[in-house]
């Protein structure tokens, strides 16, 4: 973790969000109990979030975690477009939970990596 964040045991990596869509990870109950009743479901990716690694983080460790936020949402919202950006890259927050249920935000971003599979 980089300066700025407490010395925290992170239990879980809850959330990416990019421009008011937000990628759950369903493995972690609370991430799903924290998006509100009356939260627009247009704005909640089906696919979710999916880490790589879920084990804790321990304070002061670094690690690579791969993320997949996979969802007809990036096309749909317009947030991408391979056909005429073939360089399109990606902003968004993760939001990390603390045994003590504590939030922590980090920014995160670059290029977007596709993967085509066929149908």
């Amino acid at each position: 973790m980089s300066a700025g964040y407490r010395a925290a045991h992170f239990i879980g990596n809850r959330e990416f969000t990019t421009a008011n869509l937000r990628f759950l990870n369903r493995a972690l109950p609370s991430a799903v109990a924290a998006v509100p009743a009356n939260y627009p479901k247009e704005l909640v990716a089906r696919g979710g979030l999916v880490i790589s690694d879920t084990t804790p983080l321990a304070p002061g460790e670094t690690r690579e975690i791969r993320l997949e936020a996979t969802d007809a949402m990036w096309e749909l919202e317009r947030l991408v477009s391979f056909l005429t950006d073939v360089d399109s890259k990606f902003g968004g927050l993760l939001f990390f939970e603390t045994a003590g249920g504590e939030r922590q935000i980090a920014e995160i971003g670059g290029p977007i990596l596709p993967v085509f599979t066929q149908l």
